[in-house]
């Protein structure tokens, strides 16, 4: 795919909690279904979609690195039980509590983009829309409509100086704009 550039492999951070909220949260401000260049105004919590729930989703206690609990990345969080969820969800972490992932937070991401069917997370951070696939659906991201929608991402963020970074397992990847 001609759209891919290969990139040494980083762990993905969860981004840190911060009182004047998150980059990694979109505020709906386009109609445009690629533009997912907005940023924050609120804290996510007050972004989460009432229709929209995690509904035994939980990839993001498995793919992200979260420096608060000592948690690699592509590993699951010792506090996440399958099919629960979070074990200590009362007092968990403020990055957890701050976080959702795009599906949860922007109806501009069609049902397709669930996590649990499209095996991906999507979140931002700063000017770069993050990609965290599922290891056990490691091309998930190749194929239609996720690649094509990627593409055109990458060149709407492109135009202000971000970009779409892709991790899957150890590898990570660019995508690049047409």
């Amino acid at each position: 795919m001609s759209a891919l550039t290969p990139r040494p492999a980083t762990p993905q951070r969860l981004p840190p909690s911060t009182s004047a909220g998150n980059p990694c949260f979109p505020t709906p401000r386009s109609e445009h279904p690629f533009d997912v260049s907005d940023t924050p105004d609120m804290p996510a919590a007050k972004l989460a979609l009432p229709e929209r729930a995690c509904d035994g989703c939980i990839l993001c206690c498995w793919l992200p690195d979260i420096d608060e609990l000592d948690k690699p990345a592509n590993r699951p969080c010792r506090h996440c039980r399958a099919g629960d969820g979070c074990s200590i969800y009362a007092e968990r972490p403020q990055t957890c509590r701050d976080f959702l992932c795009l599906w949860r937070t922007d109806l501009r991401f069609g049902d397709h983009w669930d996590p649990k069917r499209s095996g991906m997370m999507l979140y931002r951070q700063g000017l770069q829309l993050t990609v965290l696939v599922d290891p056990a659906m490691p091309d998930a991201w190749r194929a239609p409509p996720y690649a094509e929608a990627l593409v055109d991402w990458a060149t709407t963020l492109a135009a202000t100086g971000g970009y779409v970074i892709v991790f899957v397992g150890d590898d990570v990847f660019k995508i690049d704009p047409r």
